[in-house]
């Protein structure tokens, strides 16, 4: 029997269109799944900083290191605290190092460092690499670095995060006041950053760099609040001789102004010669222009020219007085700002006023009845004042600037000028302080200048405070 042909079949319930495109479809999907993995590698695997796209913000406040150090904050009642700001904490001075160390081991101080910069070093390893043990710096480090050291400081997105970052630490903590720990190569952002938010806040902000600065932990909460308060104005008299008074205007331009402007300068001259002006100029050419006044007299010096040469309108200038013939450490400003704040806006000295014990002027030269080998370890309050090398208050020299102009004749010789002028500073009841040791040296005399300021800051100054011997030793 013949065998017949089988018949073709065809299923009517799947389409011919449908079994053609099938392996097209599994195809996709597996291309699909390849494209997708290959893209997670790549992101796991890259090396290109994710700060390499200009439209994408720097995570800078997203830093979990500043928000778990900003939460453990703990603010105790009556407890200032100060905070210094660096851009680079491995960069940080030695001197500032201890000087927040020494703040932080005070119980009246309540001390943090915010870093801000790109390195990448472990915070604990650089607390360790500086001294910083624990127990002895109990201080808190903020780290508010970006945690990659790739992108471009002067990327303006970084100003604005540090700006985020210093704000939020200032909301956090409150400061009464903030030490920006300048460094030479210091970024811009840091400045900026800085000077933006404490225009917001008006919280004290002093810039500082030097390895000089410990004094700062002698002083209490409320001298460093009032760090910018007290202004200068030098005034140079008595400019007879050219040379003692380029050797003192070398000694004034190279002195450490403490990252501030230099005060305001006034120097009265006697010059007989233009060319003698010129060379006071070119020696003046690094002092700021709007900070700076030279008259030249054409009647010789005479002893009352420092009392009709100035004259304060605030309660917070005080009047700087040398003669040319003076020349100052580099470290005379560091003395009388310490001075000045410990003594007069210091909570010490209201107690001091209400005492009856008001220092109207701070001498810059050793008290002399003190001996060259004397161990003397503090300073000393006399009622003698030079006007040679003396920083007066304004409320002593307007006294004895009214007593003068009262009792003064009209025919005085420098002998009576003198005299009346020690009544005058007698009379007013003020007290003139005198430093353990010199920080001038007058180049009319022959004496050594010494060159331990910095063993007076720590131990000097702030003995000051009582004054046991005021009554007797004074009056």
């Amino acid at each position: 029997m013949a065998s017949l042909p089988l018949a073709l079949t065809h299923n009517r319930d799947v389409p011919f269109a449908a079994l053609s495109l099938a392996p097209i479809r599994r195809l996709a999907r597996y291309i699909l799944v390849c494209g997708i993995l290959v893209v997670i590698y790549h992101l796991l695997t890259s090396t290109t900083s994710p700060f390499s796209d200009q439209n994408k913000p720097i995570r800078l406040r997203e830093s979990p290191s500043l928000q778990t150090s900003l939460a453990a904050v703990k603010l105790k009642p009556n407890i200032p605290r100060v905070l210094f700001a660096v851009s680079e904490l491995e960069q940080m001075p030695a001197g500032m190092m201890n000087l927040a160390c020494h703040m932080a081991q005070q119980s009246h101080y309540s001390v943090h460092i915010l870093a801000l910069g790109l390195s990448q070093l472990p915070i604990e390893f650089m607390r360790m690499a500086s001294g910083m043990a624990q127990g002895d710096c109990p201080l808190t480090i903020h780290d508010a670095r970006a945690g990659r050291s790739s992108y471009d400081p002067a990327d303006p997105r970084v100003t604005s995060e540090a700006i985020h970052s210093v704000a939020r630490t200032i909301e956090v903590i409150r400061p009464a006041s903030i030490f920006h720990v300048e460094l030479d190569d210091e970024p811009e952002y840091m400045k900026e950053a800085l000077g933006i938010v404490n225009e917001r806040f008006r919280i004290p902000l002093a810039r500082v760099g030097s390895e000089s600065l410990s004094w700062i932990s002698t002083l209490d909460p409320y001298a460093i609040q009032a760090w910018h308060t007290p202004k200068f104005e030098i005034i140079i008299h008595g400019a007879s001789h050219l040379g003692s008074l380029l050797r003192l205007v070398d000694s004034l331009v190279e002195a450490d102004y403490i990252k501030q402007e230099p005060p305001r300068l006034t120097v009265h001259t006697h010059f007989a010669e233009a060319q003698e002006g010129k060379l006071l100029a070119e020696r003046l050419s690094s002092w700021p222009p709007d900070r700076l006044s030279v008259q030249n007299h054409i009647q010789p010096y005479t002893a009352l020219q420092p009392f009709e040469s100035w004259y304060p309108l605030s309660d917070n200038t005080f009047g700087v007085f040398l003669s040319a013939e003076t020349e100052l450490t580099s470290l005379w400003f560091h003395y009388v700002k310490l001075a000045i704040l410990s003594t007069l806006y210091s909570e010490n000295s209201k107690i001091n006023a209400r005492a009856g014990r008001i220092i109207g002027a701070f001498s810059l030269s050793q008290d002399g009845h003190q001996s060259s080998d004397s161990s003397q370890s503090s300073a000393v309050v006399r009622k003698i004042m030079d006007m040679n090398s003396t920083v007066i208050t304004p409320h002593a020299f307007r006294s004895v600037h009214e007593c003068l102009n009262g009792q003064l004749p009209s025919n005085y010789s420098g002998e009576a000028l003198s005299v009346e002028v020690d009544k005058c500073v007698k009379d007013s009841g003020f007290a003139v302080l005198h430093p353990m040791t010199s920080f001038c040296q007058s180049n009319a005399e022959d004496f050594a200048m010494s060159l331990d300021e910095e063993e007076f800051l720590l131990r000097g100054i702030t003995d000051i405070s009582g004054w046991k011997e005021f009554m007797d030793d004074t009056l």
